[in-house]
């Protein structure tokens, strides 16, 4: 029979909840973190395990929920934590650990009415998979399950106020609408122009569903992103970055993307400032030419001649001139059919 581990460093609420007997429960609260880890490795019934993020350990708390997931497939993690460390929320959801709940609400009647909850869902859940694994079996529908590649990276970056929000938002409603699963990421949260582009209210350091397919993550500049873990979960990642902030993850994203659309307003001081941040980046980051490709914004007659540019810019690839008002139709005719 299937039990339930508490980790909660409570021995009156670990006393009370033992006396239900709707659900079978481990006979020790556990009150360290190894100690979850190792009572996991030699108890193959324990599937659900309810968890104080304060109890102590020796290893950091995101490796320890990493930790579990290793160790147990399918182990069915509740936590309870202080609701402001947003930081630690959005890495949880990013390894799609859902059931989180308030620290201040930590006690016997809140735990039964969560597993009664939660366990009823999981229940109904595996009864429809019960289902549709017999209906396979029935017409013998034999489905290799394919390996998913890391998601393809996409930057779109410059100086400030260049249309790097509205090029990549458009890019991804158009990535979204081939039905790619797609993540878009702006580091912009000093303001909301991606929530109007988007028609939606970005919540900061938490992935927001916008479309089926297309989500969203608007990140502040204490956010320590993990890139690493949301690879896997998505075809295309799109960033929107001014990458000469200062931050810990730039150099990694930079080094992992696919192509950085470096975007130039074609007059003379939007000259001037494009090439000062391309010598910056170059020198910076130490990332190859081949990556970069010069996209030069809201061209009209006044801009710069093309010949001009193109010599200017002679080392790098360029990948086009956007005409004013012309996005969506640069976007999808230079960028999403191309690449």
């Amino acid at each position: 029979m299937s039990q339930i581990l508490i980790a909660i460093d409570n021995n009156i609420i670990f006393n009370n909840l033992v006396r239900d007997k709707r659900f079978n429960f481990f006979n020790k609260d556990i009150i360290y973190k190894e100690g979850i880890v190792e009572v996991l490795e030699h108890n193959e019934d324990i599937d659900v395990v309810i968890i104080n993020n304060n109890i102590s350990g020796q290893e950091g708390f995101e490796e320890f929920i990493l930790k579990l997931k290793n160790a147990r497939e399918n182990l069915k993690i509740i936590l309870f934590l202080d609701f402001k460390d947003n930081q630690l929320i959005n890495f949880l959801n990013i390894n799609e650990i859902y059931s989180i709940y308030d620290i201040q609400e930590i006690g016997e009647k809140r735990i039964l009415e969560i597993l009664e909850n939660e366990l009823s869902t999981k229940n109904r859940i595996n009864e429809e998979i019960d289902t549709l694994r017999k209906l396979i079996e029935k017409k013998k529908v034999i489905k290799e399950e394919s390996i998913k590649e890391d998601a393809k990276i996409i930057v779109f970056t410059g100086e400030s106020n260049v249309g790097k929000t509205t090029l990549s938002t458009i890019c991804a409603k158009l990535v979204n609408k081939l039905n790619k699963k797609t993540l878009l990421i702006s580091f912009n949260n000093w303001n909301n122009d991606i929530e109007i582009l988007l028609n939606c209210e970005g919540i900061k350091n938490k992935t927001n569903r916008i479309t089926e397919k297309l989500d969203l993550l608007v990140i502040d500049k204490n956010f320590k992103f993990i890139i690493n873990q949301i690879l896997k979960r998505y075809e295309f990642v799109i960033f929107d970055m001014n990458i000469l902030r200062k931050n810990n993850y730039t150099k990694d994203i930079l080094l992992k993307s696919n192509t950085i659309f470096f975007i130039i307003e074609a007059d003379n001081l939007g000259i001037k400032k494009g090439s000062r941040m391309l010598e910056k980046i170059i020198l910076n980051f130490n990332i190859s030419l081949d990556k970069i490709e010069i996209v030069f914004n809201n061209f009209d007659k006044f801009s710069i001649r093309k010949k001009i540019l193109k010599k200017v810019f002679y080392k790098f690839k360029i990948k086009g001139f956007c005409k004013r008002g012309k996005v969506h139709k640069f976007i999808k005719q230079k960028i999403v059919k191309k690449e």
